[in-house]
């Protein structure tokens, strides 16, 4: 049954709108938006036909005050046809409090899932089709408000299905791509190992709820399976009832304003580092622990290997893994924290955002905030070493510290890394404990990441990479910053090895400690640098944080813009620095920058000037997020404030 209102004018049906604002949710066509309109009409959900647009109805979903929106697509996915414009537009006029987007999307699991299955989104992929094909792409992510995953997520646990007589289909949390276009296959192909839909209508739609600021997420039901040719019409139609009974079933268990409002006060925002470019050869090491993690009965991993193996690289993928499952996920390195009370004050610091005295009362605080955090979270510990490297007083104190958060925090698990071994240590403790060790590539990988980082190779140049590397990750990528802008592998692989006797037999040589080999194919490598880029190299290990945006490294390099850029882009394409698909963010290698560190000893009256240049730029950019954080630009100031915290709060410091 409807409510139907009596004629009003524009402006009382303008204030009748914004009423029906808890909650805006979106479909893309004609059946997701019938399937929708009849499960509320089932229900006797109240509603208004809006006179002046036929996409729209408003009504009532247990608490929540409801509008549905039809924004149909046409045309291709790369360009607007005019969807993307009513979305923005009803977001502008209404202000929702919360997006869902419902209908039908493309499985890529048949292995895991089946047609009917509810698919929900926290975090969406746009691969953007590139000169060289579809085998060369980058990717942007979005993430989805972590409130709305952790209630849609929780739904599953009542939920009786669409109808009787009809096996309930299950619920998945996970990652989202959209943009692919008809014959885009092997893109498809790409993301099958961290997506679970594909959505192809609503790239422009979802670009527009990021943008909004709007806490939003997609649910939808897989209605074809993303290589077949042809899409059923039945499977459709029910796909989209599928989604919008789910839909239903979480709005009318929870008000979605106050639930999401509450979870992200309760819940800090996710801290961790962006993906590091070409992960090749860990994938099943990423599934096993974040499968680990993701258990009952395991809260502690550790993972530990040599330098330049990649630890830091796993940890951060198994950390999107687990992101994408809608886990937070809080990335901290601790290279300079040396006691039990600097952890605690890092610790602290990212969940309490307060620093203070620490004292015995600050564990039991500690344990207070993370056993107060709505949700399972994922505490990364990278390069831990100094804390458990004597066995002494210390690290007592940090096995102390995490068997108290392990006994009051059942919410909470720990991922480490760390040099050598803590498997004996960490196991007479923890009986859950888990050890992954991380040794090198098997060659197959080896030769793919050489493929990746020189595409010109061929394969018994790929291979000879490989093996003078000795299937090391960051050997092979400094390796192949050298080649890459030579005309010939081969002639410079010769070359290489006549000019390097000494650095060529320590890398064939399997006994040689790994940080020796790195140092010496490090020293090599800085020698063929051009004297620009050597400078503007020492420049930007002045970095406190191992991420940092191409803003601030422009200015630290200094002189002129434009040469700075131009130096900064030869280190991304020799890959001393590695940048996200945009380029926009930035990250050193530990290993790279502590190289750079010693390079600025040597250079010293370099370092002293950029390190200058580097105070003035972080201490300018915090007086400039103050003003905007008093003239209410809160949201933007916040998270500018986050990714920039370490490098401003050390520039701070000295300058005090």
């Amino acid at each position: 049954m409807f409510i139907c209102l009596g004629q009003c004018t524009t402006t009382a049906d303008s204030e009748f709108k914004k009423n029906f604002n808890d909650v805006l949710l979106l479909t893309m066509d004609d059946t997701e938006f019938n399937e929708a309109q009849k499960i509320l009409d089932n229900v006797e959900i109240p509603s208004k036909k809006d006179e002046s647009d036929k996409n729209r109805w408003f009504g009532e979903i247990g608490s929540n005050k409801v509008t549905l929106l039809k924004a149909p697509h046409f045309g291709k996915t790369g360009a607007s046809s005019g969807h993307d414009v009513l979305v923005y537009e009803t977001i502008q006029e209404l202000k929702p409090k919360a997006i869902v987007s419902l209908g039908v999307c493309d499985g890529v699991r048949k292995e895991a899932h089946f047609l009917g299955d509810v698919v929900v989104s926290s975090q969406v992929y746009f691969p953007e089709r590139q000169e060289e094909g579809l085998s060369n792409f980058d990717r942007t992510t979005y993430d989805c408000n972590l409130g709305l995953v952790h209630l849609f997520d929780r739904g599953k646990f009542a939920w009786v299905g669409p109808c009787e007589n009809v096996v309930i289909p299950k619920v998945h949390v996970g990652q989202f791509t959209t943009g692919l276009q008809d014959g885009d296959d092997k893109k498809r192909d790409s993301h099958k190992a961290g997506t679970i839909g594909i959505d192809t209508a609503s790239k422009r739609v979802y670009v527009t709820c990021q943008n909004s600021g709007v806490p939003w997420l997609s649910c939808k039901s897989i209605a074809k399976w993303a290589n077949d040719e042809y899409q059923n019409s039945t499977w459709c139609q029910f796909g989209a009832a599928v989604s919008a009974s789910y839909v239903q079933h979480v709005l009318k268990r929870f008000y979605i304003p106050d639930e999401v409002q509450v979870f992200d006060k309760s819940v800090p925002k996710t801290c961790l580092p962006p993906m590091v470019p070409h992960f090749v050869g860990r994938q099943q090491k990423v599934e096993d622990i974040s499968r680990t993690l993701m258990s009952t009965s395991t809260r502690l991993v550790s993972v530990s290997g040599p330098p330049g193996f990649g630890k830091t690289s796993l940890a951060i993928a198994a950390g999107h893994q687990l992101r994408q499952l809608g886990l937070p996920v809080y990335f901290l390195s601790l290279r300079s924290a040396k006691t039990a009370e600097e952890l605690i004050s890092d610790l602290l610091n990212t969940f309490a955002h307060t620093s203070s005295d620490v004292t015995g009362r600050e564990r039991s605080k500690l344990c207070g905030l993370l056993s107060a955090i709505p949700s399972s979270i994922c505490i990364i510990l990278d390069n831990a070493d100094v804390l458990f490297e004597s066995g002494g007083e210390t690290s007592q104190e940090v096995l102390d510290l995490l068997e108290k958060i392990f006994s009051h925090c059942k919410n909470v698990s720990f991922l480490l890394t760390t040099r050598t071994s803590l498997q004996t240590v960490l196991g007479r403790k923890f009986a859950g404990h888990t050890f992954v060790d991380v040794a090198s590539l098997d060659r197959k990988s080896s030769q793919k990441l050489v493929k990746e980082l020189v595409p010109a190779a061929d394969e018994s140049e790929c291979c000879r990479v490989a093996e003078i590397c000795g299937d090391v990750p960051l050997a092979i990528k400094l390796l192949c910053g050298q080649i890459v802008e030579e005309k010939s592998a081969s002639q410079f692989l010769d070359h290489f090895s006549r000019s390097s006797k000494t650095i060529v037999a320590l890398l064939d040589d399997p006994d040689a400690p790994s940080d020796q080999r790195l140092n010496l194919l490090f020293e090599s490598y800085f020698k063929r640098l051009s004297r620009e880029e050597q400078e503007a190299f020492v420049c930007l290990s002045v970095f406190v944080s191992e991420v940092f945006d191409e803003q601030a490294a422009v200015n630290v390099i200094g002189g002129d813009e434009n040469t700075a850029k131009k130096t900064l882009l030869r280190l991304k394409r020799k890959y001393l620095v590695d940048g996200n698909s945009s380029g926009a963010v930035l990250s050193f290698h530990p290993l790279i920058r502590s190289f750079g560190l010693e390079k600025a000893a040597d250079m010293k009256e370099i370092a002293r000037d950029a390190e200058k240049r580097f105070l003035n730029y972080y201490i300018k950019l915090f007086e400039d997020l103050n003003n905007q954080f008093l003239a209410g630009n809160s949201l933007l100031v916040f998270r500018d404030f986050e990714f920039n915290k370490q490098n401003m709060v050390h520039c701070l410091s000295e300058d005090l």
